[in-house]
């Protein structure tokens, strides 16, 4: 019961993340949503499992071990049914006019899984290799940890400030965060990005 209590705890906490990824002013939690979710303990094999096709199990017999897990229905309209949202959309973080305002539209499904992700590791303390005897293993959880916590939280306050900021300023603002990342995260690759980009500037004699 207290396992099934906690992955309850984690989906609604997860769909607090799910709304507030549209970044919209009305969509603030999973309150403001329209969402049905169901635990299940057991998944079953299909027949195109590579285990069924080995002759090792058949289709339709329970898979062994732990197999709790949580499927989740959204509604497209929010709970006062007036806002739309697609989780589908191409569009990911770009700036649209709705009702006569600029803002941010879109989601973004890779930033929702790692802010997921990272509330499940804060919670339950759980870190790849962070208790692992190799320091090397060690430091690279260590780094890990640092870069996912610092993405989200930058991602998220960047897109927040555009949302309610100038356009212009903040666009410039976000970029700026944006390549400042990217040489902490890749050095090697933000430097080449940055030499094409400047590059490609100089030839059209566009600035930034």
């Amino acid at each position: 019961k207290e396992v099934l209590a906690e992955m309850k705890r984690l989906t609604r906490e997860c769909m607090d993340e799910y709304a507030r990824n549209f970044y919209r002013e009305k969509i603030r939690s999973g309150d403001d949503l329209v969402w049905y979710g169901r635990v299940e303990t057991e998944r079953h094999y299909k027949g195109d499992d590579p285990e069924v096709e080995a002759g090792k199990a058949k289709a339709g017999e329970r898979k062994p071990g732990l197999q709790l897990h949580v499927h989740i229905i959204v509604s497209r309209m929010d709970r006062s049914q007036t806002v739309s949202l697609s989780p589908l959309s191409k569009s990911r973080g770009n700036r649209q006019v709705l009702d006569g305002r600029d803002v941010v539209v879109g989601f973004d499904r890779s930033q929702w899984s790692a802010r997921c992700a990272s509330r499940f590791n804060q919670r339950y303390g759980y870190f790849p290799y962070c208790r692992s005897k190799n320091e090397g293993l060690k430091e690279y959880s260590g780094e890990w940890k640092a870069r996912n916590e610092l993405r989200n939280e930058t991602v998220s306050r960047i897109k927040s400030e555009i949302l309610h900021g100038e356009l212009r300023e903040e666009r410039r603002l976000y970029m700026n965060v944006c390549r400042l990342y990217r040489f902490v995260v890749n050095p090697r690759k933000a430097i080449i990005q940055e030499l094409k980009r400047l590059g490609t500037d100089l030839l059209t004699g566009r600035e930034r």
